[in-house]
């Protein structure tokens, strides 16, 4: 079998330890290599061998400043050790080289990542146009739509409802789905079906009780039921 081909592999099958004694095999081979750099970084990472990792990412990089698979690999280490400014930098030009839904899902979440919303919705809006079954995209709106980060206005011609349905219909078994259908409905300004689909979601998941009172979900009902939005404290993305 081709080293390349043994590669592959071995990640398919997680045999990370194997796949980068290749790696090292291969970079041994020939120094200026990136993309065996590259790839023994990616089975570092996975390793949890994350300073090593890190090395080998940055050689890469010495070898080929606009490697966008080191890019990437690198921003991941970044944002999983929490150091989000760093990650977004490296995603976006990861994302500007080689633009794929990868790649997009990756600075999008950065972005929400760090409250930057007005940087994440085109994005999001060119992934929903390019494939409206897109179901991440759609999640991600809805999501921010939810979650209050987003003012309906502010996305103009954006058929909310008929986002949430889809969505719906995609998670039908999902109250939180559901809820987001509430969500859209308010967002186009029927509050009134808003705050009977809350009540009817709460009812299911408590046994026919009420929302609890006081609590944000109870709050969130009877802000609709006098016809306003209401706000919690945005939610991480999943």
């Amino acid at each position: 079998m081709a080293r390349g081909n043994l590669v592959r592999e071995l990640l398919r099958q997680k045999r990370d330890v194997e796949a980068l004694e290749v790696f090292e095999a291969a970079v041994a081979e020939s120094p200026l290599a990136q993309v065996g750099l590259t790839n023994a970084g990616i089975a570092l990472a996975r390793l949890g061998r994350d300073e090593e990792a890190i090395a080998r990412f940055r050689a890469a990089l010495e070898r080929d400043p606009d490697y966008a698979t080191a890019l990437d690999g690198l921003a991941r280490i970044h944002s999983r050790r929490g150091e989000l400014e760093e990650a977004e930098a490296l995603f976006a030009r990861a994302h500007a080289l080689e633009p794929s839904p990868r790649s997009t899902r990756a600075i999008v979440d950065a972005h929400i990542a760090l409250g930057r919303v007005e940087s994440a919705l085109p994005e999001l809006l060119a992934a929903q146009r390019r494939d409206p079954d897109d179901s991440w995209s759609r999640g991600r709106l809805l999501d921010l739509l939810w979650n209050c980060q987003v003012e309906p206005r502010a996305v103009p011609g954006l058929a909310w409802v008929e986002l949430a349905q889809a969505h719906l219909k995609a998670n039908r078994r999902r109250a939180r789905a559901a809820a987001k259908l509430a969500a859209a409905h308010a967002a186009e300004g029927d509050f009134a079906q808003a705050a009977a689909m809350l009540r009817e979601i709460a009812a299911r998941a408590a046994e026919n009780r009420a929302p609890k009172p006081g609590s944000p979900w109870s709050r969130r009902v009877e802000a609709y039921e006098r016809s306003e939005r209401f706000c919690t404290e945005p939610e991480p993305p999943r």
